[in-house]
């Protein structure tokens, strides 16, 4: 009888070493390797840009930055943060393009964030981006995407466009709602671009822009189940351990142990 209840205390653990395999060592479902994150305005017709960007991973990161070239400016914020199950990236922009008296000019932010999959994981992507256009040519670009850095296979692009060069102006909210699996042991490049260009027009007449984009990354719902399994099963194995009788209870004279249970007295 006594090897019998050995070896359930021992089933648990073997139970739980049975789902180590679905964490990885360091017990991140992804981590974040690389990224740069950037703003700016160039105006192409002088030569004259002003750029900035970062590019050293922080978590959490909250931070901001801005750019601009007379009366061209652009913008951006950042709030990202992330665990060891998941994670947020938050980019909030601005942009307004003044146009030039030859040439192009264009305000825009833009970047990529690396990633590592350690477990499958889950991708939601959303953004949205309101724009003015005058009625002159203008244009305004929206777009996220995926890459696999292993295999350069593109997981996901959406780009939206809207301009002026037909002579009429133009208004509106680009929308972006995806989402996409990434599959474990892979590097991943999530981009977003954000853009107002001008070309030749009159002065102090303006392209206007701003919005946000945001990546979601979760587990993949079996890989999280798993994940939980070994936590569930200590747990039952404390349950078992701390309800085990003591070897005497079957004493008809009872005297407290140790443990707290009821066992024989000893003579």
């Amino acid at each position: 009888m006594r090897r019998t209840r050995q070896t359930l205390r021992l089933a648990p653990i073997t139970i739980a070493l049975l789902f180590v395999w679905a964490a990885p060592a360091n017990g991140d479902s992804f981590t974040v390797d690389d990224w740069n994150l950037a703003t700016g305005v160039a105006d192409l017709s002088t030569g004259e840009d002003d750029f900035h960007s970062f590019v050293t991973v922080q978590n959490p990161f909250q931070d901001s930055h801005a750019a601009s070239v007379g009366n061209s400016t652009a913008e951006a914020s950042y709030d990202f943060a992330w665990s060891a199950g998941a994670g947020t990236f938050l980019v909030e922009a601005a942009q307004q393009a003044e146009f030039v008296d030859s040439g192009t000019l264009f305000s825009s932010s833009g970047g990529s964030i690396d990633v590592f999959a350690s477990v499958d994981l889950t991708l939601g992507l959303t953004g949205a981006y309101t724009y003015d256009l005058p009625p002159d040519s203008t244009l305004a670009r929206f777009q996220m995407a995926v890459l696999d850095l292993d295999t350069s296979e593109t997981l996901f692009v959406d780009t939206q466009v809207d301009d002026t060069f037909n002579g009429y102006p133009a208004a509106g909210t680009f929308t972006i709602d995806g989402e996409v699996t990434l599959p474990a042991g892979h590097s991943y490049s999530l981009k977003y671009w954000m853009r107002i260009s001008t070309w030749t027009g009159p002065p102090e007449v303006f392209g206007t822009a701003s919005g946000w984009v945001s990546f979601q990354l979760t587990p993949e719902p079996a890989t999280a189940t798993l994940l939980l399994l070994p936590a569930a099963v200590l747990v039952c194995r404390r349950h078992r351990w701390t309800g085990r009788r003591c070897p005497g209870r079957r004493a008809p004279t009872a005297w407290p142990c140790r443990s707290g249970c009821r066992g024989r007295r000893p003579e």
